[in-house]
Parts: structure tokens; sequence; C-alpha cells
């Protein structure tokens, strides 16, 4: 193989690999700050649905806390399912169609003295 040759392909080899690096840094960085954008926001909608719903889950109306989250995920397309537990760490209600996945109770316990809990769920 002539030394030109040679030096074509080693230079294209270099920016591929280079490329490739690249690629896989940015995918990483572009995903991380993905995932942080989305459970700062998540956290912005729980703060504010929080405080709007709060005086009828501590007046025990069930239906009226119901309506708020249908309402709420009527009005925000990114929001995929909602759900209230109440302090006695019972489910007050959720948007759920097909009934309440059990396993979500314990999925995000928020630790005492700890206002704010995210924790990312993997779904299958």
């Amino acid at each position: 193989m002539k030394l030109r040759t040679k030096v074509t392909l080693l230079t294209v080899l270099s920016i591929v690999l280079l490329g490739g690096l690249a690629s896989v840094i940015g995918n990483r960085i572009f995903t991380s700050v993905l995932r942080n954008e989305l459970e700062r926001k998540g956290i912005t909608i729980a703060k504010h649905l929080t405080a709007h719903i709060a005086p009828s889950v501590v007046e025990d109306k069930p239906l009226v806390v119901q309506n708020e989250l249908k309402s709420f995920l009527e009005n925000d397309p990114d929001a995929r399912y909602l759900y209230v537990i109440g302090f006695d760490g019972e489910v007050v209600t959720h948007t759920f169609e097909d009934g309440f996945p059990i396993e979500l109770v314990d999925a995000n316990v928020i630790p005492e003295g700890v206002s704010i809990n995210a924790q990312r769920l993997v779904i299958e």
C-alpha cells in the first residue's frame, strides 16, 4: 500500500472514531440535561398542583381532587398520569384508567424532614 493511501485511511479512520466518540459524549450530555429538565418540570408541577388541591385533600373531598387531576391532565399534554397519596399513606385518588398500580405507593416515599423527593421510575 502506498504511503498516501495509508495516510488517507488513517485520517478517515481517525475522523470516524472521533466523530463517533463526540456523538456518544454529546448524547450522554443531552440525555442528562433533558432528564434534569424533566425532573425540574415535574417538581414544579407537583408544587403547584399540591398547593391547589391541598385544601380539598385536608377537607376529605376526593371527588373534587379527582376533578382537579382530570382537569390538569386535559390541559397539560406532557402529563401522563397523576395520583395523590394522603397523610395516612392511602391513595386518595388517581387518573389511571385500569386501576392504580399499588407498587407506586412505595415507589417514591418522602423521607422525614424532606419536603420533595423525585424518583425516576422505569416502566415496562
